[in-house]
């Protein structure tokens, strides 16, 4: 009634999403990343956007995660280990038993580093940890050529390819 959308009314929220989980302090490269996506049409859930005022907010996100998200993208960078708590180990914690529910050959979660960080050690099954997986390096100076890269595989993950989810988003 006030402005606040109903729930699920947003593109994002209905499914069909890339999940973006991140620390706070990366905002402003997890921002770029997103305008980036969304401009190659690839809806993307994220928290300042997709969470709103009343909330169960931990209800929300694992409901983003594991129930409507296509695509899971953890950005990894050394403000991560410089925490003891973050939000985003708990998405990790539910996205890697997401992970664990999924075929392992289909990518779902695709790892991407902001800076030159290592990626934490998280349990995926079948013997598989975070670093096994190939990631997306946004830090180097190919940051553009794995950016296209990384907008490639989340097309083919939606079903699109990068062409037809911009035609789509216009």
């Amino acid at each position: 009634m006030w402005g606040r959308p109903l729930a699920n009314t947003n593109r994002s929220s209905s499914g069909g999403h890339v999940f973006l989980s991140y620390v706070g302090e990366d905002r402003q490269l997890v921002d770029w990343l997103q305008a980036r996506l969304e401009r190659a049409g690839i809806p993307v859930w994220r928290d300042v956007r997709d969470l709103w005022p009343g909330d169960v907010w931990k209800r929300r996100i694992q409901d983003a995660v594991e129930h409507q998200s296509l695509a899971y993208v953890p950005c990894f960078s050394s403000n991560l280990k410089q925490r003891a708590r973050s939000t985003m180990y708990t998405e990790l914690s539910w996205a890697a038993e997401e992970y664990r529910r999924r075929p392992p050959d289909i990518p779902w979660m695709i790892p991407v580093l902001l800076d030159d960080c290592a990626l934490p050690w998280y349990d995926l099954g079948a013997g598989l940890t975070i670093a096994d997986l190939q990631w997306a390096n946004l830090a180097d100076g190919s940051r553009e050529h794995e950016l296209d890269r990384l907008i490639t595989v989340l097309c083919r993950i939606l079903g699109s390819s990068p062409g037809d989810m911009r035609e789509s988003a216009s």
